[in-house]
């Protein structure tokens, strides 16, 4: 091939971490504006980012020369940065030390966007644990639960 083409979609979910405080609904919606930029500021493409008050799911591309252990690791450490310092009584919020980042081909966006965008009904039937599960179910990896903490 004369040329490298490359189309790498990610879903990639983050817990809060069990002692921190939760993320209010006040500070959502600017909380997935900012990650969209952090995202961004990496050669990302956000596509889309969405979650309740005790995990986040970003959807997005990233660019070839991204390692995913680093992406994860800069939006985490940066996006809990933004929250100490723009809220306040967030000084005390960190995110679970793990993640999930699940490859999605271009034919499973649609699919991974509706799911993303319907979290907070999704969420009223299932506990973030408990999709964890079926994640990682899904994927073939087994889930050991001692490490949730």
């Amino acid at each position: 091939m004369p040329d490298s083409y490359v189309a790498v979609y990610l879903h990639i979910v983050f817990g809060v971490g069990q002692e921190s405080t939760e993320l209010y609904k006040a500070t959502r919606a600017p909380l997935y504006r900012y990650i969209a930029t952090l995202v961004g500021s990496r050669r990302g493409t956000p596509v889309l980012i969405n979650g309740t008050h005790d995990h986040v799911h970003i959807l997005a591309s990233l660019p070839r020369q991204q390692a995913v252990q680093d992406f994860v690791r800069d939006l985490k450490a940066n996006s809990s940065r933004w929250l100490h310092d723009t809220f306040p009584d967030m000084r005390g919020f960190s995110w679970q030390k793990g993640y999930g980042a699940f490859g999605v081909g271009v034919r499973g966006l649609a699919t991974v966007r509706a799911y993303i965008a319907n979290q907070e009904a999704h969420h009223q039937e299932q506990s973030f644990r408990d999709e964890v599960r079926r994640f990682l179910s899904d994927q073939g990896i087994e889930f050991d639960e001692a490490h949730w903490g």
